[in-house]
C-alpha cells in the first residue's frame, strides 16, 4: 500500500521523495499457468501486458480527510489529488505509486484540481473562495484569484489556446479566468448556486450547471447564454466534455448520468442518451463522471461506493467496481492505458487495470498478473492472517474465486500465492473446506439445470435446446479430465 511520509515542511514547499525503482519496466510479455482447480502450474502460452502497473489492483493512502479530485497529467505518468485535508498529493502512477510530494497553500477544502498541458502546473479551486495555480517543481503558488464571495465548487481549463481557467461558485457566478490577468476576464450570473463548470473543444464555450437542475450554455465572446439543456430532475453535480469535444457528461443527484449533444446545429432534444445505476444516497457530495480515452465507455462513481462503468452505445453497465469504504467522488481514466482511478470519502484512492474492457473478443481476457512473484511492499498481512481469511470466507459459503476477489478488492493482496506459498484451493484442501465439485464444473451444471427448468416451460425454444446441448458436452468433457486427474471419484456422474 503506497504510504505517505511525514510532513516536516511549512508553507507551501513541496517535499521531495524519492522515485521508485522501475525495475522490470522494460518486460511486456507475462506468461500464463492454467488455472483450473487442482492444476499443475504448467506454462500455457504469453500475452502482453495490458498495462504497467505493478499489480492490477493499487491502494493509494496518505490523505487524512475525504478526497475530492484526482487526475492523471497528459503522459499518465503522474497523478494529483486533493481534498479536505487542503493538500494536493502527488504521485507517481508506475512502481509502488509513491507520494513524491505535497502542496500547500489552500486554506481550507481543495474541490477540485486540473494539470496543465505540460504537466508542471496544477489549477485548484478551494473552499476558501480563491481559485489558484501552483507551479509542481517547486510547490510554490504562482496565481491567486480571490474573485468569489464564497466556496468556489468547480474549476476547468481550456483545451486550445492559452490555459485560461473557469470557475463556479456558492456566490451564484461562474468566472473565467485569464492568467496573466489579476482579475476574471468574464463573469456569468446564476440565478442559485453553481456547481459544476466545463470549457467548450474550442474555448469560446463556457457550460455551466448548478442547483436549478438546469446546464447553461454561455458564450465567452458574447458573455451571454447561448442556450440551455435541460432534464436533469435535481442538482448537477459534474460536467465533462468528450474526447472530440462534440458531447457533453452530466451527472446529477436525480441518480442519472446523461450524455448531451453540444454540435452548433444540433435537434432541439439535444440530451442523447440517460444512464442509471450509480446513486448519490443521502451524503448529496459533488460527484463527477469521465470519459473513457476513445469515448466508448463512461465512468462515474457512486454513493454505494462503486465505480460504475458503461458501454455508450448499449448503455448497459459493464462493470461495478468495489474496494471504496465511501462515497466515490471523482474517477478519472489514464490517457493511454487501460487503468482507471477513482478518490473516496475513505480518503483513499484505487488504480484498476481494467485490461480486460480493451482486449479483442476471443482468446484470453483476463486482466494481467503483476510482474513480481513476491509480496508488495505495502502488504503487511501475514501468511497466516491470509490464511485465516480465506478459512473464514470458504465457511460463509464463498468459492475460491470471490475469496481471490475479496483478498484482492477488500485488502490489497494481488496473489495469495506470494504471500502464503499456495493458491487459495490448495489451502482450502488442506483445511478439508475446498469444494466437492470444481467450481467450473459446478458453474457449467448449475447453468444446465437452468436451461432445463426453462424448457420445462418452453419446449418450442430451439436454441435453448442447443444451448444446453453444447454446455452438457463441455461438461462431459471436464469432468472426464477431473476423473483422470484424480479430483473427482471413477464413480462420479
Amino acid at each position: 500500500m503506497a504510504e505517505k511520509r511525514k510532513d516536516t515542511s511549512a508553507g507551501s514547499a513541496l517535499i521531495k521523495r524519492t522515485k521508485p525503482n522501475d525495475e522490470e519496466n522494460d518486460k511486456t510479455v507475462l506468461t500464463l499457468s492454467n488455472q483450473r482447480s487442482g492444476t499443475q502450474n504448467a506454462i500455457v502460452g504469453t500475452v502482453k501486458r495490458t498495462s504497467a502497473l505493478e499489480a492490477p489492483v493499487m491502494q493509494l493512502t496518505g490523505h487524512s480527510g475525504e478526497i475530492y479530485s484526482c487526475e492523471f497529467d497528459s503522459s499518465g505518468e503522474l497523478i494529483a489529488s486533493a481534498g479536505f485535508d487542503r493538500q494536493i498529493f502527488l504521485w507517481n502512477t508506475y512502481g509502488e505509486v509513491k507520494n513524491y510530494g505535497i502542496i500547500k497553500g489552500h486554506t481550507n477544502a481543495v474541490m477540485e484540481i486540473h494539470w496543465s498541458r505540460d504537466s508542471k502546473q496544477i489549477f485548484s479551486c478551494s473552499a476558501d473562495k480563491s481559485v489558484g495555480i501552483f507551479d509542481v517543481k517547486t510547490g510554490e503558488r504562482v496565481r491567486k484569484w480571490k474573485g468569489h464571495s464564497a466556496i468556489v465548487n468547480s474549476c476547468q481549463v481550456a483545451r486550445r489556446g492559452p490555459e485560461i481557467v473557469v470557475s463556479a461558485s456558492d456566490d451564484h457566478t461562474v468566472k473565467v479566468w485569464d492568467p496573466r490577468s489579476k482579475e476574471a476576464v468574464s463573469t456569468f450570473e446564476h440565478e442559485y448556486q453553481a456547481t459544476s463548470v466545463c470549457f467548450s473543444d474550442a474555448g469560446d464555450m463556457v457550460y455551466s450547471a448548478g442547483i436549478d437542475n438546469v446546464i447553461k450554455v454561455w458564450d465567452v465572446r458574447k458573455n451571454q447564454t447561448a442556450y440551455t439543456l435541460e432534464g436533469h430532475l435535481d442538482t448537477v453535480t459534474g460536467l465533462r466534455l468528450s474526447p472530440d469535444g462534440s458531447n457533453l457528461l452530466s451527472n446529477s443527484m436525480d441518480n442519472t448520468v446523461r450524455i448531451w449533444d453540444i454540435k452548433p446545429f444540433a435537434a432541439n432534444d439535444r440530451c442523447l442518451k440517460v444512464f442509471e445505476g450509480a446513486p448519490h444516497g443521502f451524503e448529496k457530495n459533488l460527484i463527477r463522471p469521465t470519459w473513457s480515452t476513445d469515448g466508448t465507455q463512461i465512468a462515474c462513481g457512486s454513493a454505494d461506493r462503486t465505480v460504475v462503468i458503461w458501454q455508450v452505445d448499449s448503455k448497459k453497465i459493464l462493470y461495478k467496481l468495489p474496494g471504496h469504504k465511501g462515497c466515490v467522488n471523482d474517477v478519472d481514466w489514464h490517457p493511454k492505458e487501460p487503468i482507471v482511478m477513482s478518490a473516496s470519502t475513505d480518503k483513499t484512492l484505487f488504480l484498476v487495470n481494467m485490461g480486460r474492457m480493451h482486449t479483442p473478443g476471443k482468446g484470453i481476457s483476463s486482466s494481467a498478473l503483476p510482474y513480481r512473484r513476491t509480496p508488495p511492499s505495502w502488504v503487511k498481512t501475514t501468511s497466516e492472517e491470509v490464511v485465516d481469511m480465506i478459512c473464514k470466507n470458504a465457511k460463509k459459503g464463498l468459492t475460491p474465486s470471490q475469496i481471490g476477489v475479496i483478498l484482492r478488492d477488500s485488502y490489497g493482496i494481488p496473489q495469495v500465492r506470494s504471500i502464503t506459498g499456495n493458491k487459495v484451493l490448495r489451502i482450502l484442501k488442506s483445511s478439508g473446506l475446498a469444494p466437492e465439485v470444481p467450481e467450473d464444473l459446478y458453474h457449467l451444471i448449475k447453468k444446465a439445470v437452468s436451461i432445463r427448468k426453462h424448457l420445462e416451460r418452453n419446449r418450442k425454444d430451439k436454441d435453448s435446446k442447443y444451448r444446453l446441448i453444447l454446455i452438457e458436452s463441455r461438461i462431459h468433457r471436464l469432468a472426464r479430465y477431473y476423473k483422470t486427474s484424480g479430483q473427482l471419484p471413477p464413480t462420479w456422474k
